[in-house]
């Protein structure tokens, strides 16, 4: 069994997540023969969405595994996970819709405050 069983199936779960955000850009830009830039209807908000995931997933993985290593499978680490994997669904949700719209900025806001609250943590243990 893994020693950092929540960051494990997180990292499995953002893993996919990846996927199911790269195979559409890529089948798109095969399409339409654009194997660069943005210019294709449709192209720009599955790079971005792509993008920004590429963006937050490594930063919030590596921080939820550090919280993982010095708390164990806890509350606090079990929450760090679910905010970082529910604001990297909603995003590229968000992405797709008008804005303003609930998905995008609340996935943002959840990326951003499980980054934050697990970069104090991180900073914090140093001292402590």
């Amino acid at each position: 069994m893994s020693a950092l069983p929540v960051t494990s199936v997180t990292a499995g779960l953002l893993g996919l997540l990846a996927l199911v955000l790269a195979i559409p850009v890529t089948v798109l830009r095969f399409r339409t023969g654009r194997s660069l830039g943005e210019d294709a209807p449709g192209l720009q908000v599955g790079v971005r969405s792509h993008a920004n995931f590429a963006e937050y997933a490594p930063i919030g993985l590596i921080l939820l595994a550090i919280a993982e290593h010095d708390l164990g499978s806890s509350r606090f680490v079990l929450g760090l996970a679910v905010a970082l994997v529910l604001g990297r669904v909603m995003h590229p949700i968000g992405m797709r819709m008008r804005p303003p719209n609930v998905f995008r900025a609340g996935g943002i806001i959840l990326t951003w405050a499980m980054i934050g609250v697990a970069s104090l943590h991180a900073l914090t243990h140093l001292s402590g």
